[in-house]
């Protein structure tokens, strides 16, 4: 019996010990491990949105990845947000590892409730880097065979299909008006600007980063269980 508990002591604590190797080496190992170009990674992506005048509904994370254009263009729901509120936002992206990446908000303001546009109590709120857009016309911006309302229907509609079709025919010639950053890493901000006439309407601040690819951890692990497990039967 006293051979028996020292035997399943000695287990506990090659278990134990096996437990915090992985643990410790495993996660150091997936930080360090940088991707090659064209791998598919999943992205986290967490920051703060901040109207400040109209209140935002069908909120919508632009987010884009490639090297020369955009190979992988994918827009995640946010929700609603209320002006005077900075709400913070997480997502995982699914994308794929380029160079280039691209970010923005999307978003309705004022009375949606009829579903349809009218600039006298609705438009749509896109980022830009520069606050130098403030006052300008949606057609100085976008042209004029860009129409507001077909945005507009995209992001109540919820119509993820129209919506990349039109960022290609474009979003101010795709893909400018991203914010666009270098690898996948990355701190940035932008301002909200409701159109049609561009009034500014608060702040966006965002954080993407890599999430370490697991796999190293559970090859590790199971090798420790083995390793355990004969030492268990040889006695």
């Amino acid at each position: 019996m006293k051979r028996l508990i020292r035997r399943l002591r000695k287990g506990v604590k090659t278990a134990c010990l096996t437990a915090v190797l992985v643990t410790c080496w495993g996660v150091g190992q997936s930080v360090k491990a940088t991707p090659n170009f064209g791998d598919q990674v999943v992205v986290k992506c967490n920051g703060t949105i901040s109207p400040t005048t109209n209140d935002l509904s069908h909120v919508y994370l632009l987010y884009a990845t490639g090297s020369s254009g955009w190979f992988g263009k994918f827009f995640v729901g946010l929700g609603n947000i209320i002006a005077g509120h900075s709400v913070p936002f997480v997502c995982n992206v699914d994308t794929e590892y380029y160079w280039d990446v691209g970010w923005a908000i999307l978003a309705l303001y004022g009375d949606t409730s009829g579903g349809q546009y009218d600039e006298n109590l609705n438009g749509v709120t896109v980022t830009f880097y520069s606050p130098s857009f403030e006052g300008q016309t949606w057609t100085n911006v976008f042209g004029s065979h860009r129409e507001e309302e077909d945005w507009f229907d995209c992001l109540f509609n919820d119509d993820i299909s129209g919506l990349d079709t039109l960022l290609c025919s474009g979003y101010y010639g795709c893909p400018n008006p991203y914010n666009s950053d270098s690898y996948l890493d990355f701190d940035d901000s932008g301002h909200l600007f409701d159109f049609s006439t561009a009034s500014y309407n608060g702040t966006v601040d965002i954080h993407s980063e890599i999430v370490p690819e697991p796999v190293t951890v559970l090859l590790v692990g199971a090798g420790g269980i083995i390793v355990w497990r004969r030492r268990r039967v040889g006695g």
